[in-house]
């Protein structure tokens, strides 16, 4: 269990750092791909757990902090969007890359929706910004494309710590 949150605590980091110091700085005026939900997606189709969720709030708690913004947003958000994608999991075949593109643009487009709602709700705000919606259908057409192959790359890391058979199996063979 530890493994899987320090495991999941340096992804998220290692994803919001990548997308600040390669994507913004390099693309300043491109939408960049929104790398913490394709794992938020990835907790919710295959660590669906009480852990899971604990993880996907961690995950937000994390890009709230690096956000230096409001504490709590983007955790809120992430723990609500991963019960809406752990609910929608028990319906629909996860392994399938085209469901695991359209989940992450789905993912997307409403954490960035939701996020700024809970904005405008402490800002006291009536209206949605100019191009919101449009920069967060872009971001997650973008997060689309490159989900299944992150996914697929999440799922070959170990998460779980081999039992001392498991080790010794291959000489047995």
């Amino acid at each position: 269990m530890r493994k899987k949150i320090f495991t999941t605590f340096i992804l998220g980091l290692i994803a919001i750092l990548f997308v600040s110091t390669v994507f913004k700085p390099f693309l300043p005026n491109m939408v960049a791909p929104n790398l913490t939900v394709i794992i938020l997606v990835y907790l919710a189709f295959f660590e669906a757990s009480a852990l899971g969720a604990f993880l996907s709030f961690m995950l937000g708690l994390e890009l709230d902090l690096c956000s230096a913004g409001l504490l709590g947003p983007w955790a809120g958000v992430y723990a609500l969007t991963f019960l809406l994608l752990y609910i929608t999991s028990r319906r629909i075949f996860v392994e399938s890359f085209l469901v695991l593109m359209v989940a992450t643009f789905v993912a997307s487009f409403t954490t960035t929706i939701f996020h700024h709602c809970f904005i405008m709700i402490v800002r006291e705000k009536t209206i949605l910004e100019a191009g919101v919606v449009s920069d967060a259908m872009l971001e997650g057409v973008i997060t689309a494309l490159i989900a299944p192959f992150l996914i697929k790359l999440f799922k070959s890391i170990p998460f779980r710590r081999k039992s001392k058979q498991e080790h010794l199996s291959f000489l047995r063979n």
